[in-house]
């Protein structure tokens, strides 16, 4: 009877295995004001009814529950459908941006895993920072800043109406200027002006949704103390 009592226990045990939880995609992305589908599913070999949980991790990594003891939470509620298969969450704005975790548990296991939603958000007039007067030889930083747009804006800067190019010592007609621009953060990095430098700056914000968005024009006089001459320079 304790060898049966035995057998049978072990086959009980060896039987059980995890839930497989499956994502039909990754990485979903939708307009902002629009409706979106999470979609998200799991089996089992038991066919048992396994609690479904889902939680959101915002871009700072600050995380919320969204679905908990089979309803939704907080300001949620009104906001998200959980039907066998996935979540709908409804009038997506940018604060809904991040990664939703699809969490399913039983006595028979748990598995998870992990959508990242991206809400679309045509970037909004830049914020430029623009120096109007540096002392020839000390550094500068142009700054340009976008707060709206989703995914992040790439930036661009011009000088007097022409495109700046993203690394001047390509450029045959750049090649003298020796800033630094970093397109994924907006900065535009001087370590020594010189007085080729003075001119109209202005940055734009561009993400792929609506159309690329121009900040003000600025001047940045670069000045010297005592009279100095710049060397030629000519762009074509």
């Amino acid at each position: 009877m304790l060898t049966f009592v035995f057998v049978c226990l072990s086959i009980s045990v060896t039987g059980l295995r995890a839930f497989t939880v499956t994502v039909a995609n990754p990485s979903v992305q939708v307009k902002e004001n629009e409706g979106v589908d999470l979609k998200c599913s799991y089996s089992s070999d038991f066919g048992t009814s396994p609690r479904v949980e889902w939680k959101f991790s915002d871009l700072k990594g600050s995380q919320t529950l969204v679905y908990f003891d089979n309803q939704p939470t907080g300001n949620y509620a009104g906001r998200i459908t959980v039907y066998d298969g996935g979540l709908r969450l409804n009038n997506v704005t940018r604060a809904d941006n991040g990664n939703y975790d699809c969490e399913v548990s039983g006595n028979t296991g748990y598995d998870e895993k992990t959508i990242k939603l991206t809400v679309l958000v045509p970037p909004s007039k830049p914020v430029s920072r623009i120096p109007s007067s540096v002392m020839i030889g000390s550094s500068a930083r142009l700054t340009c800043i976008d707060t709206d747009g989703s995914p992040p804006s790439s930036y661009k800067w011009y000088k007097d109406n022409i495109l700046l190019p993203e690394d001047p010592t390509l450029s045959s007609n750049f090649k003298n200027l020796t800033y630094k621009m970093n397109v994924k953060n907006g900065n535009l990095d001087f370590a020594s002006v010189s007085k080729l430098d003075t001119g109209s700056y202005f940055c734009e914000a561009s993400n792929g949704e609506g159309a690329p968005q121009r900040g003000d024009a600025m001047r940045m006089e670069v000045r010297c103390q005592k009279i100095c001459v710049a060397p030629e320079y000519m762009v074509t």
